[in-house]
């Protein structure tokens, strides 16, 4: 039990700050760990790209480094970036974690990130050596583990989990409306995911007229801006509780195309809908991420095609008891086996055993 006090982790971030809080940032509190950038939660932690012009910021992630006996850090995308992790790693000789949450070499071409990583380039490049030259991996998935395990023996799974505390103390201010109101939160690499749901979102609305609203919270393609959808302008993960709170949804949607990329993300979407006690309608498909979780929770549905989809939707709009059922079970299936304070006892095991 000593070692795992003793051992002391540090966070380096270098994505977006919704990646960064979930699965670097939440995680560093909850283990009183620093993590760097400060501004990781409301700014892309894009060091790399200014260490070329400020060397200050190396001198700064070193100050860190020295303090730790583990340092974890996110996917690099340059060699300059790659070259000073090589070197705090020869330096210092301390344990280099890296963390990663999607399947980063099959980003599809409808996916903004594929201009940026693909075969060949140089993003690409860099984290396939820092894949194989880490002292571990952490990832979200069992199918994530089961794909990284080509470039690096030492693989640990980390789910995504949720301080309830904070959803708890938000969800007190929810606000009724009189609509159904059907949610969906995401960004533009979601466009191909969302095409799914082009045949559905107008069988919907002509059955259920005014009663229902679908809102879009992040995205909302050409396709699906019609009578009936809205579109939520995004904030900073700071503000993302207080707005999935104030939307208030009744059911929450998660569509997803089954490809390597969607077959290695987490179940987030999900166990979010848990926390707020709301009913999930998602894709269904065995190496998806949704169905474990719907399928053991009961706390929604599984859908395969537009029929599916719409007849599911279509229960769940004319029965409130239901949905109010669903959400119970999926609260209750969430918060037994996605709570920040039990997946960081795993972390901390983790860090105490290299």
């Amino acid at each position: 039990m000593n070692k795992l006090v003793l051992s002391k982790a540090f966070f380096v971030c270098t994505q977006n700050p919704g990646v960064n809080y979930y699965r670097s940032c939440l995680f560093a509190n909850k283990m009183n760990a620093p993590f760097f950038p400060k501004e990781s939660l409301t700014h892309l932690a894009d060091w790399e790209i200014i260490l070329e012009k400020n060397m200050d910021i190396l001198y700064d992630i070193e100050k860190g480094v020295e303090k730790a006996d583990v340092v974890v850090w996110q996917r690099l995308s340059t060699w300059r970036g790659f070259a000073s992790w090589m070197g705090l790693k020869l330096k210092h000789k301390k344990k280099m974690l890296l963390e990663i949450d999607d399947n980063v070499f099959h980003v599809d071409s409808s996916n903004p990130g594929h201009m940026a990583i693909y075969p060949g380039s140089e993003a690409y490049e860099v984290f396939k050596k820092q894949l194989q030259e880490s002292d571990g991996v952490i990832v979200t998935t069992n199918n994530l583990k089961k794909y990284y395990k080509q470039f690096n023996k030492h693989i640990w799974v980390i789910p995504n989990s949720l301080d309830f505390n904070v959803w708890n103390t938000a969800l007190k201010k929810k606000k009724a409306h009189k609509k159904v109101v059907i949610a969906w939160q995401g960004g533009t690499h979601h466009s191909l995911d969302l095409q799914l749901l082009n045949s559905v979102v107008p069988k919907v609305l002509k059955e259920f007229g005014d009663n229902v609203e679908f809102q879009f919270y992040g995205y909302m393609p050409d396709t699906l801006k019609i009578k009936g959808c809205t579109f939520v302008t995004p904030t900073g993960v700071d503000k993302y509780i207080e707005n999935m709170v104030r939307i208030n949804p009744d059911i929450i949607i998660a569509p997803l195309c089954d490809n390597y990329l969607n077959r290695g993300r987490s179940n987030l979407r999900v166990i979010e809908a848990g926390a707020m006690s709301v009913p999930v309608v998602v894709s269904a498909g065995k190496e998806l991420p949704y169905q474990e979780v719907v399928s053991n929770s009961h706390g929604g549905y599984l859908a395969k095609n537009t029929a599916d989809w719409v007849s599911a939707l279509g229960i769940l709009i004319k029965s409130p008891k239901l949905r109010k059922k669903l959400g119970v079970l999926l609260n209750g299936y969430v918060k037994k086996n996605y709570d920040v304070h039990d997946t960081v006892r795993k972390y901390k095991e983790i860090i105490a055993s290299l």
